[in-house]
């Protein structure tokens, strides 16, 4: 299947965010790839992760194809990716919720004097 025979589709938050854990996994192999917005978005309508990484690979670099063998590459990059994204979801900052540290009195009228 090629990218290009579906319908492609814009850009969720979800996709920006795996977009950019896979250029950070490139970064920290040594890789000098790098998907930019128009790249990824012609790769999104191949569904599987590990089949949009193989297409790419396939198509835009088969030279490293000669060095490392397909699944070796995919399976690497992708265990990248993925600790990655989810080290950056760890990261992430607490949603702001009313029920931590704020009280009924912080937003009375009564208190201010």
């Amino acid at each position: 299947m090629q990218a290009s025979d579906q319908a492609v589709r814009e850009i969720s938050p979800s996709d920006e965010r795996e977009r950019r854990a896979f250029n950070r996994a490139f970064r920290e192999l040594a890789f000098t790839w790098y998907w930019d917005t128009s790249t990824f978005r012609g790769l999104l309508p191949i569904a599987d992760t590990r089949e949009r990484l193989r297409y790419f690979l396939e198509t835009e670099r088969p030279t490293v194809l000669s060095a490392y063998p397909i699944d070796f590459l995919v399976n690497l990059v992708c265990e990248t990716q993925r600790r990655l994204l989810n080290e950056s979801m760890d990261s992430q900052p607490a949603a702001f919720s009313p029920q931590r540290g704020w009280t009924a009195g912080m937003h009375s009228t009564e208190s201010i004097a």
